[in-house]
Formats: C-alpha cells, sequence, structure tokens
C-alpha cells in the first residue's frame, strides 16, 4: 500500500477520531474477554495475547491486548485465509493458523484465531484474537526446541484452517489438534477463549457498522488508514535523503549472525535493505519479512508516531527487501520457532539504528525532535521449564521475567526501568504483568522464587544511562527436578549505546548445584537441568547509553549512588565523579574529567586521516547541518560540533578524523572502539563489533555525498 501525501482527506476529522476510539474500545473489550476465560498464566497474568480489528481485505485498523507485535502479524494470516479460502468465506466461519511459512503466526506457538464479520450480507472486517499456548506439539515440551534443525521438529504446523464451518465446529482439525499437542485440555480451552473473543469482536463491531451503515463505515475505515498514512508521509519526508547503514548481530553459541541494513530514505518513504545477510541456517532463530516487520512497527511508532492511530498507515510508505533463503527471509524446512526474538528482533533494531542515524542527521523539527522514544527491543532472556507440579500432573511454563530489560537511554532522558517494547508496558512494578506475581509462579508451578531485584551496575552508561534490567533466582520446589529450555541471547555482545554512550548489559544465566559447583548453561540450551537445591540465576540484558559518559550531569551520578545503581568506585571509574558522604566534588570531579579526556587522547591510535592544516578549517563558511550527534557539516567538510575540529571531506565517513580509543579484552568476543573528538577528547560514537569486523555503521545523507567545496 502506497499513499500520495498530496491526496486531500474526505471525511471530518473528529468522525475519523470517533471511530477509530469505537473500533479500539471493540479490540479492547474483545481482549477483555480473553483475560476473563483464558486459563493460562502466560495469557491472563502475562497478557501474551493481541486482539485485533482489521478490515474485509486484512487491513489493520485497530489493535488492542499489550502484544504490539501480534497486530500487524494478523494482517498477514488473515490475507492468507482470504488467498486460501476466497469467495467461501462465510458467515459463522472460524479459521486458525499457527504456521510461519503459511500463513500462521510470528511462531508456531502464536496461534491466530480468525472470525470473518458480516452485516447484511457483506463481509466488513475481520476480527482476530492471538495468543501464546503453552504446546503446540514438537520434540520439546513447551514446543521451545534450540535442538530443531527443521519446522518439521518444532510444532504441529497449520495453515489457515476452519475449526468452525457456518456455525458448526469442523470436528476432523479438532482431532488432529488435540492428538499432537501436550496439555491438550488446557491448551484447548486457551483456543477457546480466544474463540469466545472472535465472539464479541463481531458482536460489538456489528452493532456499530448497522448504526453508520455498511458503506459509510467500509468508507470511514479506509480513510482513517489512508490519513495516518499521509501524516506518517509528511513526517518521514522530514527526514534527511541518504542512505544509512547499520550492522548488528545476534549470537548462536560461539557465532555471531550478521545483520547488515541499510535504509534509503526519499520523498517517496522508507526502504530497508538487508542484502548481504546470511543463508538460513540449521537453528530456530531463522526469521521471515512478515516478522521483523512486526517488530520494527511499534519501534517505528514510538520514534517518530507515538500520537498517530496505530493502524495499517504507519508502515504504508516502508518498504523492506529481504534476500529469499536467508535467514531474514527463511523457507522450509528452515526452523524458525524463535525467528521473533533473536535474529526477529535484532533485525528490526538494525532498521530502528538506520532510523535514528537519519534522524541525527535531520534539521531539528516536530517530527525528527521525537528522538526522544529511543527505545530497544531485541534483548531478551525468557525461559521455558516443565515439571510435575503439586497435582502430580506434567506442568509447563514461560518465564518471562529475563524480557524485563533496562531501555536504551535517549537525548534527554535515562532509560525506563524494566521495559518490554514489543509487549508495551514499560516500567511496571515486577508485581504486575510480565512478569507474574511471585505467588501466581509458586501456586500454580513447583517452584520456589529466592529473589527478583533491579540489576545495579554500569552497564548501559552515558550522558544518559540505560535503565535497570531484572534479575531473578528460583529454585524447584516440592519436586526433584525441573527441565528447561533456555532460550537467551545478548549474552555475548550486548545492546550498543548511541552518541558516544557505553553498550548494555549482557544477559546471563547461572545454575549453582548444591554441591557448591557452578556451571553457565549457553543462551540457547535444552533440557537444562535443575535439581532439588540447585539454584538457578537469570540476569537480563539492557540498552545502551546515549552520549559521553563524562558528560552525565554531577547530581544524577551522586542519585544513582545513593540509590544502590552504582557503586562509589564504579561512579568514580565511569563517570569520573569525584564523591564525598554521597555528595560530588564538583571541584574534583572536573579536574578528573579532563585528565580522563586527555589519557584517552594520550591512548588513542591515529585517525585514518589527520586533519593537521588548519586553512581546512577556517576556509569553510556557511550554515552547519547535523551529520550525526556531536558532528556538523559545512560545505563538504564535517567537524566535531563542541570543539570545531574538521573530520572528514565529503564523501568519506565522518570518522576518519577521529583518534580511536579501542578497548580489545582478550577474554571477550568483541571490541569497543570509541570515535573520539581529536581535540577535546570527547567520545563521539562508540562501536561494539565482534573482533576484526570493522566500522558497523554509515550515515550518508545526501547533501553530504554530494557536497562540494
Amino acid at each position: 500500500m502506497t499513499v500520495d501525501a498530496t491526496t486531500p482527506a474526505a471525511l471530518d476529522p473528529v468522525a475519523l477520531e470517533l471511530l477509530r476510539v469505537q473500533v479500539l474500545a471493540i479490540a479492547d473489550e474483545a481482549g477483555d474477554t480473553v483475560e476473563r476465560t483464558s486459563i493460562s498464566p502466560i495469557v491472563v497474568e502475562s497478557q501474551d495475547y493481541g486482539s485485533v480489528i482489521l478490515g474485509p481485505t486484512g487491513t489493520l485498523v485497530a489493535g488492542g491486548g499489550q502484544a504490539l507485535l501480534h497486530r500487524l502479524a494478523a494482517t498477514r494470516a488473515v490475507r492468507a485465509t482470504i488467498e486460501r479460502y476466497g469467495d467461501t468465506i462465510i458467515d459463522g466461519d472460524i479459521y486458525m493458523a499457527n504456521d510461519p511459512h503459511n500463513g500462521g503466526g510470528l511462531h508456531a506457538s502464536d496461534v491466530m484465531v480468525q472470525r470473518p464479520i458480516f452485516v447484511d450480507g457483506t463481509l466488513v472486517g475481520w476480527g482476530v484474537l492471538s495468543a501464546h499456548l503453552m504446546d503446540m506439539g514438537g520434540m520439546a515440551v513447551g514446543s521451545w526446541a534450540p535442538h530443531a534443525t527443521e519446522c518439521y521438529q518444532e510444532a504441529l504446523r497449520l495453515p489457515p484452517v476452519r475449526l468452525v464451518k457456518a456455525g458448526t465446529e469442523v470436528s476432523d482439525v479438532w482431532d488432529i489438534f488435540r492428538t499432537n499437542i501436550r496439555f491438550s485440555d488446557a491448551v484447548e480451552m486457551d483456543v477457546r477463549s480466544l474463540m469466545a473473543a472472535t465472539y464479541v469482536a463481531q458482536r460489538k463491531l456489528q452493532v456499530l457498522v448497522a448504526s453508520k451503515g455498511v458503506e459509510t463505515y467500509l468508507r470511514q475505515i479506509d480513510e482513517l488508514v489512508a490519513t495516518t498514512a499521509k501524516e506518517m508521509l509528511r513526517r518521514i519526508r522530514q527526514l534527511e535523503p541518504g542512505v544509512y547503514r547499520t550492522t548488528l548481530w545476534t549470537e548462536w553459541g560461539d557465532e555471531f549472525v550478521p545483520l547488515p541494513c541499510e535504509l534509503t530514505v526519499s520523498v517517496d518513504g522508507l526502504h530497508f535493505d538487508f542484502a548481504g545477510a546470511p543463508d538460513q541456517i540449521p537453528f530456530f532463530i531463522n526469521s521471515k519479512p512478515f516478522v521483523i516487520t512486526a517488530l520494527f512497527l511499534p519501534l517505528l511508532s514510538s520514534l517518530i508516531a507515538p500520537d498517530l492511530p496505530f493502524n495499517e498507515g504507519l508502515i504504508a510508505n516502508v518498504t523492506l527487501s529481504c534476500p529469499e533463503g536467508s535467514v531474514v527471509n527463511c523457507l522450509p524446512p528452515a526452523p524458525s520457532h524463535c525467528g521473533h526474538m533473536h535474529l526477529g528482533q535484532t533485525a528490526a533494531e538494525a532498521m530502528n539504528n538506520c532510523l535514528r542515524l537519519a534522524i541525527m542527521a535531520s534539521e531539528r523539527s516536530e517530527a525528527t525532535a521525537q528522538l526522544g522514544g529511543f527505545d530497544c527491543q531485541s534483548s531478551h532472556a525468557p525461559n521455558s521449564y516443565w515439571g510435575v507440579g503439586a497435582s502430580g500432573s506434567p506442568e509447563s511454563w514461560m518465564m518471562l521475567d529475563g524480557n524485563m530489560i533496562g531501555q536504551s537511554a535517549s537525548p534527554g532522558r535515562d532509560g525506563v526501568d524494566y521495559t518490554v517494547r514489543p509487549i508495551d508496558i514499560p516500567n511496571r512494578p515486577s508485581t504486575q504483568p510480565i512478569p507474574l506475581d511471585v505467588e501466581l509462579y509458586e501456586s500454580w508451578y513447583p517452584m520456589l522464587m529466592v529473589d527478583r531485584t533491579l540489576l545495579p551496575g554500569d552497564y548501559g552508561a552515558g550522558r544518559w544511562r540505560s535503565g535497570g534490567s531484572m534479575g531473578y533466582r528460583f529454585k524447584p520446589w516440592k519436586t526433584e527436578e525441573i527441565g528447561g529450555s533456555m532460550l537467551g541471547y545478548r549474552g555475548r555482545i550486548p545492546l550498543p549505546g548511541l552518541a558516544g554512550g557505553n553498550p548494555g548489559r549482557p544477559a546471563l544465566f547461572r545454575l549453582d548445584r548444591a554441591d557448591g559447583s557452578v556451571e553457565h548453561p549457553a543462551m540457547n540450551a535444552y533440557g537444562v537441568t535443575i535439581r532439588e537445591c540447585d539454584t538457578f540465576t537469570v540476569e537480563a540484558s539492557s540498552g545502551g547509553g546515549w552520549g559521553d559518559p563524562l558528560d552525565r550531569d554531577h547530581d544524577m551520578v551522586a542519585l544513582d549512588v545513593a540509590d544502590g545503581r552504582l557503586s562509589a568506585e564504579q561512579a568514580r571509574a565511569t563517570y569520573g565523579a569525584v564523591l564525598a558522604d554521597q555528595h560530588v566534588d564538583h571541584s574534583a570531579t572536573n579536574e578528573l574529567r579532563a585528565s580522563l579526556r586527555r589519557q584517552r587522547l594520550a591512548d588513542a591510535a591515529p585517525p585514518v586521516t589527520w586533519f593537521t592544516d588548519t586553512s581546512l578549517a577556517e576556509g569553510v563558511s556557511g550554515a552547519a547541518h547535523p551529520l550525526a550527534s556531536g558532528v556538523v557539516q559545512r560545505a563538504n567538510v564535517a567537524f566535531a560540533e563542541q570543539s570545531g575540529a574538521p573530520l572528514a571531506v565529503a564523501p568519506a565517513h565522518w570518522t576518519d578524523g577521529c583518534p580511536r580509543l579501542v578497548e580489545d579484552d582478550p577474554d571477550k568476543p568483541v571490541v569497543l572502539t570509541n570515535y573520539l573528538d581529536p581535540i577535546t577528547g570527547a567520545v563521539l560514537h562508540a562501536d561494539l563489533t565482534p573482533r576484526g569486523w570493522g566500522r558497523s555503521f554509515a550515515a550518508l545523507p545526501d547533501r553530504w555525498v554530494n557536497a562540494t567545496a
């Protein structure tokens, strides 16, 4: 769908806003039905479900529920259903799909239940309810199989199939479903909960459409999406045209899988290209373009459109190219049960970083100033467990506490603690959904929570630091052992910072055995056994910082120390802050920071190009335009904004004139390269890459590439 920004709005905007609220209320009420009728804590308490109202052809109109990533994925499911069944779709049908390769959800455990909604014989829309089900079959309990090498091993795979035809259940499909999954009674109840919620969506939407008339309603939802797209395109056109590149990595054991992303910004919109992505691999982290787009949409919304309706208009002028048969566009038999986590979220984060580079190279405006929405999502450590519960029956559950990461920092504010962006639950106390209450864990499952806390430390340091992430420990309780599938990432290469901010905290799994020995399970492992009296620890990762840590406000450092986030020693080493009785000695701090900046320059490797001719800077005039955070362009020369030092002549990379302070710990597989202002020693960018990789980013706006003296 491509929308021309010059198309005039045909309807009263007040009427469109009223319609938006009405349809959103229907989606929310259908979602409330799921919470009231589902029996699984992951749905009821952790709220891992979606509730979506679509147009008759599958266009996203409005979404409820907490799982933002389910919303756009629902459009793909319905379009696959329409393609498969076409004119045979009738009133009273209900469809289900779960296979990412064939019109299903984000992964096989996210089941999409779809009801076509008719008024006076006309298809006016779809109600789609989706949720994570605790088992969908396959070789592993809970269907999380890090050791799977083919999609056939992962789960029961269903293309769009009828659960109900013209009001009558299709018993054959139900029999196949029940026969191929564990805990079938409980899982079936969750499916029926989704079905009941689609009925609520149908009943409420039929009343709304009848009050307006079918033609008016269909015209209004089209106009609502088109108006959103029109405004979104206007904001995109405020970004500086050009090309912006980022490479991020996801990890699998000792391997790093690179995800090179290139964004082209033009008057037509945003085009992302993953050319060069590796071929699909025999691990369960392969992804798909629709999954990546569904994950990116919440990030796009938070960056430049948090005030716009969350419908398909947001993505109307955004395109994505992914090589077929690659890790970002896998084909059967590639496994992909974690394709919405490891690779998918890292790819979405790479897209997000490209967009941030474009924003930083753009003139400040009402749209580009929204860089404060510097979210991160590609940093999770949830795990799936199974064991025998108090009733003597097998139990399977997810612990999403490892998803409670510290949000990346933004210019002007610190990151938020305990953030789960794709589930849209930022800064909820630990007693609220995602994660579950301790009492719920312990009453439902054979485990005892030892503690759950905000992790301290200087990870994600910067002028503005990242938020804090969650750490927790638990033991088996009233059972001999618990088995687990590890589903984490960011254990070896954390999320980077921006504008000179430090990388975030890596994730960690630790198993303390009753005999005193310590094990560190792999980030992705199956069948990890936690025995009675063992203690299992998870430390969630965090996003990165924003800006040079030596620029952090003195009093903010002191507050972090007083709050227990930092030790006085960490405050001195990382922030150059000298504290006495929990108060900053401002004079001593300024002196120490100046000394640390001088030492950076003394320890740094020389730049690629030295600009020793001062006449270069003196001969350049004209207005300064942003090129990166702390870097400006005048004519065809890039300058450090603070010191005025020349850094590069177009079209070279602006870091060519920066001394490079390289942190290369032989015990770590990654290298941190700090690009410095050659006069002040301030960090302009901190680039985190696997060893031997080189620069991972580039900002090439057209006015820089085509600049002349």
